[in-house]
């Protein structure tokens, strides 16, 4: 694995992140008001992880991996990378929300 498979495993990272938000901001948008909250989440998660499935579906071929090992490698990195940015995030906004939630 050499530096170009490296910049193209970050590339993926940044087209499922920015999925991701992009179908936050649509839930936050569109669903929240027609559906309820709760049911715009439960929409939201599958649309998700249908927009992920779909991103790594056309680009995961065109980084040309072919060894078993590099797959898996890609696959577990991107599992605790995620992992690791959704807890931080978490921590984050529990930070910014509760001081404003206790000070109340």
């Amino acid at each position: 694995m050499d530096l170009t498979d490296i910049v193209k495993i970050v590339c993926l990272y940044v087209l499922v992140a920015s999925g991701e938000t992009l179908n936050g901001i649509a839930r936050t948008i569109y669903l929240n008001k027609r559906i309820g909250v709760i049911n715009a989440k439960r929409v939201s998660m599958l649309s998700g992880l249908s927009l992920c499935l779909l991103i790594c579906y056309l680009y995961v071929p065109q980084m040309s991996i072919k060894s078993d090992r590099n797959l898996l490698f890609l696959g577990i990195h991107c599992h605790y990378l995620c992992l690791f940015l959704i807890l931080y995030w978490g921590v984050l906004l529990l930070r910014q929300n509760g001081q404003r939630l206790w000070m109340n």
